[in-house]
Order: structure tokens, then sequence, then C-alpha cells
């Protein structure tokens, strides 16, 4: 379970997505937080518990909304998709073998 204070203060979380993001077969979550301009990620540890948000940036004032997830370059690792409300634009974030 992912708790309250997970979060950073003011992130207004407003889109989640899954994915097996560190390939170690545990369904990991990454959020589009709002009032914190980026993307957070939460590695599965298996025992029903999350680590703490890994935080991405999208950018001072860009309020992203929403995520994907999918291989988006043909890689086998899973990429993050994350549409940025007020740049009217969608970011990409690629995940590299590391």
């Amino acid at each position: 379970m992912i708790y309250g204070n997970s979060f950073q203060q003011n992130s207004y979380p407003c889109s989640v997505a899954a994915g097996d993001f560190n390939q170690d077969h545990l369904v990991d979550i990454v959020a589009a937080n709002s009032g914190t301009n980026n993307t957070g990620i939460f590695l599965n540890y298996g025992n029903d518990t999350f680590a703490p948000q890994m935080a991405f940036t999208t950018g001072d004032y860009s309020r992203p909304l929403s995520v994907a997830v999918d291989d988006f370059n043909n890689d086998t690792h899973l990429d993050v998709a994350v549409t940025i409300y007020d740049t009217h634009s969608i970011g990409i974030f690629l995940r590299y073998g590391n």
C-alpha cells in the first residue's frame, strides 16, 4: 500500500498508470503530480509496500495531467508518456537499461 505521506505535500496526483519499470516482475506505479510539476515512480517491494517516490520533473509550471505506459522506442523497456497542460505538449520519459 502507498500511504498518503509517500507523495510530496501539495503534489495533487491526478493520473496513475502501472507497469514493471525495473524488470523485477513486480507491478510498479507512476503518477502525474500536477501540483509539484513532476511524475513520480513508486517501485514495488513485493511485500505489499512500495519504495518512496522517485520524482522526475516535467518543468516549472508545467502541470502534468495524465500518464501512459508502453515501450515507445521498441527497446523492451517500459517508457512513460505524460501530457503537460501548461505547455500544451506531451513528454516522453525513455527508460534505458540502467
